[in-house]
């Protein structure tokens, strides 16, 4: 993802919002661009995840529920950032199984209507 990132950035100044969210019974990544470059993002992600499936939504799809309370943070990096973990970094050396960092992230967003939650992250890069 770093990679698909990287290039993203390089060719472009528009700002692109990577956003873990719910989407009827599916919890997901989707990607918030505008009109023009939304097909320059398709094209770079499927390059770097042949497997990719891509779905065009409206706006309003990942929206929360008009009755909804909305708590909201922003957080930014700043000073010394540490490198972008690589896949290794979650290994588990003794059972040598891949520990999934978004596992929990994931499931409090796949449970949310259980748990009369709405959940969302965003990540805006610009």
């Amino acid at each position: 993802m770093a990679q698909a990132l990287a290039s993203l950035h390089a060719i472009t100044d528009e700002p692109i919002s990577m956003e873990y969210a719910r989407h009827g019974q599916t919890a997901g990544l989707y990607c918030r661009v505008r009109g023009s470059f939304a097909k320059i993002v398709e094209n770079q992600l499927a390059a770097a995840y042949p497997d990719l499936a891509v779905e065009r939504l409206e706006e309003t799809a990942i929206a929360p529920p008009a009755a909804c309370r909305i708590h909201k943070a922003e957080l930014w990096l700043a000073g010394d950032v540490l490198p972008i973990e690589t896949s290794e970094a979650f290994e588990d050396r003794l059972s040598r199984e891949l520990m999934d960092p978004l596992v929990g992230l994931l499931g409090v967003l796949a449970a949310g209507p259980r748990l009369s939650v709405w959940s969302h992250v965003a990540i805006e890069l610009s």
